[in-house]
């Protein structure tokens, strides 16, 4: 049994179209929906709220556009103002775009934002053009299964292939990326025949600049850039100005060099005092009279009250000859910084007193994290930052991660908006507690999220 095709070239440009994987761009208007495409299961427009029914999973439709793209005699699409949940049928062939791919926490239904209904009905109840486009939620240890919208999938049978359509090994999957799945059946158990996944790409801190030592005799090896000593025992480490240095090695790396460092986070390690880097990619060229394209990407730990500097890496940087931007290009002022903004900083020199001639964050988004103890009270530990928040912001095949520390609640700004997971720790008079939560962050948004302790047993 095989589907009919929509007639019109809409119809068929939203299957292939609808289906690729997300594309990431600057100053983006629009990106690929989470979505599904299977027949209906159930049809309840007389409840509250309205929904469907798709791969066993409940629906929220009472916010959707719904779309009718069937064929006349004349091979166009129709023009059907007056389609409602009404039309839905079950046993019809249905794309259904999502507001995310977690349900709502009001309604604890995932929500619809389009419906569009194809022709053509399934036969026994198998349809062998299913399909789903959503973040990988889980990944089972013994690579058997993925999770896609809470529903577990079977992929020991799947062709798994990259965004370039090379094969990849299951070891190759993380949680978090964009995955396209063609499933066998709309029946359970549920089994994919096909899964496409883009690579996740990280956002990491970073440092670009002349290297100021090299140790690679210390235990941990170490190079130290901007007067910061980092640790290089786990990087790995790229010539860029080489055709092919497969020996390239801490011991090529000299006194001037211009590097560009990526660091596991932008504080030190506990346990070493020193930020960790995880790549080291040399540039071409080096400085000529001291001077270099330095640049550094982390967020803002610190803001003078007086707006002459920021504090990023551990390190002061005078902003008072800056240029100030947000991400969408346009001038900010100084009152508009927020300790936990993202930002990309242009320095005039790797020699101190270090000052920035171009300093750029995202603007914006906004996400007011309450921290709460075990007893359900607010964390205030004065001057001790003893909370750390770890951050990833996933949106399409950009992962953003950072850390920051705090006495208590705290506000991340100037986030890209996407899926954001933080996670709080607190080590406090010995004992360490924990919580995690997930918040959408909308562009020009501000979110409020509390999160309440719980003891880790240790």
């Amino acid at each position: 049994m095989y589907w009919k095709r929509f007639a019109c070239l809409v119809g068929a440009g939203l299957l292939v179209v609808g289906f690729s994987l997300p594309v990431s761009a600057r100053h983006e208007t629009s990106h690929v929906k989470v979505k599904i495409q299977a027949p209906l299961d159930a049809v309840d427009c007389g409840s509250t709220p309205p929904t469907i029914t798709v791969l066993g999973l409940t629906i929220d439709v009472s916010k959707a556009n719904l779309n009718s793209d069937t064929d006349n005699e004349d091979n166009d699409c129709e023009d059907d103002d007056n389609f409602t949940c009404a039309g839905l049928t079950v046993g019809q062939v249905v794309e259904v775009k999502l507001a995310s791919d977690v349900p709502d926490p009001t309604t604890n239904l995932l929500s619809a934002t389009e419906v569009d209904m194809g022709e053509g009905n399934c036969e026994d109840t198998v349809c062998d053009d299913v399909k789903i486009g959503a973040p990988l939620q889980a990944i089972d240890p013994g690579g058997t299964n993925v999770t896609v919208l809470g529903l577990v999938v079977d992929i020991s049978k799947a062709i798994l292939e990259g965004d370039d359509e090379e094969p990849i090994n299951v070891t190759q999957l993380m949680v978090g990326q964009f995955a396209k799945l063609t499933l066998a059946s709309n029946q359970p158990p549920l089994s994919a025949t096909r899964l496409r996944v883009h690579p996740v790409k990280a956002v990491k801190v970073k440092i670009q600049a002349p290297l100021d030592t090299v140790n690679c005799e210390a235990t941990p090896p170490t190079i130290s850039m901007l007067g910061l000593t980092i640790d290089v025992s786990k990087v790995s480490l790229n010539s860029t100005d080489c055709e092919d240095d497969d020996n390239f090695t801490c011991a090529a790396l000299t006194v001037g060099q211009v590097v560009e460092v990526k660091l596991a986070s932008d504080i030190p390690d506990p346990q070493t005092g020193l930020l960790s880097a995880i790549e080291v990619d040399r540039e071409k060229g080096d400085c000529e009279d001291d001077v270099c394209d330095v640049k550094i990407g982390a967020p803002l730990q610190a803001i003078d009250p007086s707006g002459t500097n920021v504090t990023v890496l551990g390190l002061v940087v005078d902003i008072t000859n800056a240029i100030l931007e947000g991400d969408d290009e346009e001038p900010i002022n100084v009152n508009e910084l927020v300790v936990g903004q993202f930002a990309k900083l242009t320095l005039a020199s790797n020699q101190p007193p270090l000052s920035a001639t171009r300093l750029e964050v995202h603007s914006g988004n906004q996400v007011h994290v309450e921290v709460m103890d075990e007893k359900g009270k607010p964390v205030n530990d004065g001057a001790v930052n003893d909370v750390q928040a770890d951050v990833t912001v996933k949106r399409g095949k950009k992962v953003l991660k950072f850390q920051i520390t705090s006495n208590g609640s705290f506000l991340l700004a100037g986030l890209p908006a996407g899926q954001a997971k933080i996670v709080v720790t607190r080590v406090h008079d010995g004992q360490k507690s924990k919580a995690s939560g997930l918040v959408k962050v909308k562009d020009n948004g501000t979110k409020h999220l509390r999160m309440r302790l719980k003891a880790v047993r240790q």
